[in-house]
């Protein structure tokens, strides 16, 4: 009898609040960082370090603009998110959709699903942030830029 519906392979004595820790400690450690973000306004200078690449070299790197779109998200200023870093509100959204999935997986008991990240996988991200990097720095693509 084959089942559509595989069963966890963990020890029976782990409970659903051991399974669900992890995702809800990320989800925690995300929100606090959101939070600190939302009340320390990163458009104000001396609240957190200048980039050292911009600063070294002028060029905005690929996370330049991170905070400062954080902190338009938390107000609910996604333009002003995706003007100061055009990928990080793509990205909330696919981590909270993670965090979500992941907890949802643990809290039932279902199993790991078998996907995992590959090496492939990462010299893509490599290859797609230096893209970015570049991209952001032309002449003519300033809608890339955190200004």
């Amino acid at each position: 009898m084959s089942h559509s519906h595989q069963v966890d392979q963990r020890p029976a004595e782990v409970g659903r609040w051991s399974r669900v820790r992890q995702p809800l400690l990320w989800g925690f450690g995300l929100a606090g960082t959101a939070t600190i973000v939302h009340a320390v306004d990163p458009n104000e200078p001396g609240h957190y370090p200048t980039c050292p690449i911009l600063a070294s070299t002028g060029l905005y790197c690929p996370g330049c603009g991170f905070l400062r779109s954080m902190a338009a998200l938390t107000h609910g200023d996604l333009g002003t998110a995706f003007a100061r870093h055009p990928l990080i509100p793509v990205l909330v959204v696919v981590l909270v959709v993670y965090l979500v999935r992941w907890f949802a997986r643990e809290w039932r008991g279902d199993p790991p699903s078998g996907r995992s990240w590959t090496p492939l996988m990462t010299k893509a991200v490599m290859l797609a942030y230096a893209a970015f990097f570049v991209a952001r720095n032309l002449p003519g693509w300033s809608w890339l830029s955190p200004a």
